[in-house]
């Protein structure tokens, strides 16, 4: 189970005390730093939980690729899945949602994957990469762009990989959802993390 940016601490408490009391493992992410990362630490008097933070700069990078599909699973579902969890976090419209649905499945082929077989393509050398926003955003604008979109809408898809994504990937979150370490999923629910 996945509980993300639980904030009132009473909410917070509730749940993640009736998860450990279930033996059930979790994940919550303090996205507001210390804050954050105070009242879980109140909430959850647990010595084994492992604890994440994302924004302390002094911490071991640990990372979740959300352009990363799982083992076995997809990779044409798995794009757009991303896509769906792109629109409904960001409340996405029209002409943003169709650019960035064929600009991920440009970004996996760009990458190196077949997106029908969700394998590397057919003679590839090396094995296929997993994109990031840095291929993303190009991949994006140039469907924007080969879709014919008119300036205007061409300028609504720019504003949102500017305003929204780059904001996302500068900040604390950035680093989060980057590629450095990456944290190894099966270890962390042997018990909860935070």
């Amino acid at each position: 189970m996945v509980i993300t940016k639980v904030t009132a601490a009473r909410d917070a408490a509730t749940v993640l005390a009736g998860l450990s009391s279930a033996r059930t493992p979790w994940l919550t992410l303090a996205l507001a730093g210390q804050a954050d990362h105070g009242r879980l630490a109140a909430t959850v008097a647990d010595p084994d939980v492992t604890v994440i933070d994302i924004t302390d700069p002094q911490a071991v990078p640990v990372t979740i690729s959300p352009f990363e599909p799982a083992p076995g699973y997809p990779v044409q579902a798995h794009a757009d899945r991303l896509a769906g969890l792109f629109e409904a976090a960001f409340g996405l419209g029209e002409p943003v949602t169709g650019a960035l649905r064929a600009g991920l499945r440009r970004a996996y082929a760009d990458c190196g994957w077949d997106m029908r077989t969700g394998a590397a393509r057919p003679g590839a050398v090396i094995s296929s990469a997993i994109p990031a926003f840095r291929q993303l955003k190009p991949a994006t604008e140039d469907v924007a762009r080969d879709l014919g979109y008119d300036t205007g809408m061409r300028a609504a898809v720019r504003g949102f990989l500017e305003a929204r994504l780059d904001a996302l990937w500068a900040g604390p979150a950035g680093l989060f959802l980057g590629a450095a370490t990456r944290l190894a999923w099966p270890g962390c629910f042997v018990g909860t993390c935070s």
